[in-house]
């Protein structure tokens, strides 16, 4: 893939670098405005670039690209929805939705399995709960339905299989378009600076799994398409990150002032200089940034 930032002008001085953030770990640093880099998973990434001139100003962009294969084979896919979810404050909760799509009863499917992976420094995974789609072809003479999740590590695991009548059997199998489980997350980080970009979080799919009625491996084909989760920063000073500074950021300052680790009165939110001591610097940043929101 082949990013151009020959457009990018400078406010007086020259351009001497582009650093170029590819959202899959690589960060490359060039002089010349195009760059190629070839990504090795299927995804959405977030891209920053960030511009410096010779006068020692910089300034960044962002955009988002999804790598998907260049011919998607017309098979079975599982996929995160909303593609995209954006918020601008910490302590956010929401719910994606994974969705099993293009499904044929000729497929004979009876069961899933799959991960979403995430940033455990960005997002906190509450629960999973079971999607309609399986449900719906569970029904007598069915047993309904066995379902299942897992929070581990970076990532939540869920399963659900159509349990079959009492011999055995199914008698029908699932077919068009639905949602899989719902999974609810917690937004627990955000920067405190709104010149900095925002923060990015792939939602990976990964390890998937569609079973038919044999069990037998590898299982049915399919495909996946991932989600990315993104944060925007909050006013500097927003301590409380309410989506304003406020009277309780003035409050938290308060609070904290004069504290070091490990004083019990220590707020590492409030330490907005990050000089390892609430004090009168803090307090006049809060300040200058009065009443600032998003």
């Amino acid at each position: 893939m082949t990013f151009d930032a020959s457009s990018s002008t400078p406010n007086g001085g020259s351009i001497i670098a582009y650093d170029w953030d590819f959202g899959d770990g690589n960060v490359t640093t060039v002089i010349d405005p195009t760059i190629t880099h070839v990504y090795a998973i299927n995804s959405i990434y977030t891209v920053t670039l960030t511009v410096h001139d010779s006068e020692g100003l910089s300034d960044f962009t962002w955009t988002d690209v999804t790598v998907i294969p260049a011919i998607l084979p017309a098979y079975a896919y599982l996929k995160v929805e909303p593609a995209t979810y954006e918020t601008h404050r910490r302590g956010t909760v929401f719910k994606i939705d994974v969705t099993l799509n293009n499904i044929t009863a000729d497929m004979h499917l009876v069961g899933a399995e799959f991960k979403v992976r995430y940033n455990t420094t960005m997002l906190r995974a509450i629960n999973a709960t079971e999607g309609p789609f399986l449900m719906g072809f569970a029904g007598t003479p069915h047993q309904g339905t066995f379902f299942r999740y897992v929070i581990a590590g970076d990532y939540v695991l869920v399963g659900i299989v159509i349990l079959p009548d009492q011999f055995g059997v199914w008698h029908f199998f699932p077919s068009g378009n639905g949602i899989l489980a719902s999974i609810a997350f917690q937004a627990i980080y955000q920067h405190m600076d709104k010149t900095k970009p925002p923060l990015t979080s792939s939602l990976h799919l990964s390890d998937t799994k569609l079973s038919d009625d044999t069990g037998m491996l590898p299982g049915i084909p399919h495909y996946t398409q991932d989600g990315l989760y993104r944060i925007f920063p909050t006013a500097l000073g927003d301590i409380n990150f309410d989506g304003i500074v406020d009277i309780f950021d003035i409050a938290a300052v308060a609070i904290a002032f004069g504290s070091k680790p490990p004083n019990p009165n220590w707020n590492a939110d409030a330490d907005l200089n990050k000089d390892g001591e609430i004090d009168i610097f803090d307090l006049v940043v809060v300040a200058l940034h009065y009443n600032q929101d998003p």
